[in-house]
């Protein structure tokens, strides 16, 4: 599974983008997750998936577990979309390498060369 990263603020984003693709992969309305999601509601499950709210971590657990999705990783990317719509999405970018070279871990690939530091690109959105 492999979510796309947007800077398009109409796109759902990384967490709904990644929970949407392991549900059509399983074939699943979402209704028949919400089902299989104890204590919350149809309208909670949706919008989590709809991108337009990032769940509580233990929503977020619960929703991952139904879904057999990597907990650590999905709430990788609700840290990043909860930053997102907090703050300017150039801010972000140090946060999106991170979740990337995160994953080529995960994945055992080799790190990506660095491009700036994180202070870098924090002083250049200041500017």
């Amino acid at each position: 599974m492999r979510a796309r990263i947007s800077q398009n603020p109409t796109d759902p984003g990384i967490l709904a983008s990644l929970l949407m693709e392991r549900l059509q992969e399983l074939g699943w309305p979402l209704k028949a997750l919400r089902l299989r999601i104890e204590d919350t509601t149809y309208e909670s499950v949706r919008r989590v998936l709809r991108g337009h709210l990032v769940p509580s971590e233990e929503l977020l657990k619960r929703i991952c577990d139904a879904l057999g999705v990597d907990y650590e990783l999905a709430h990788r990317y609700a840290v990043y979309e909860e930053l997102r719509r907090r703050y300017d999405v150039t801010v972000l970018e140090a946060a999106t390498r991170e979740i990337r070279e995160w994953q080529r871990a995960r994945q055992g690939l080799a790190p990506i060369p660095p491009v700036c530091s994180p202070d870098e690109a924090m002083a250049d959105s200041r500017q």
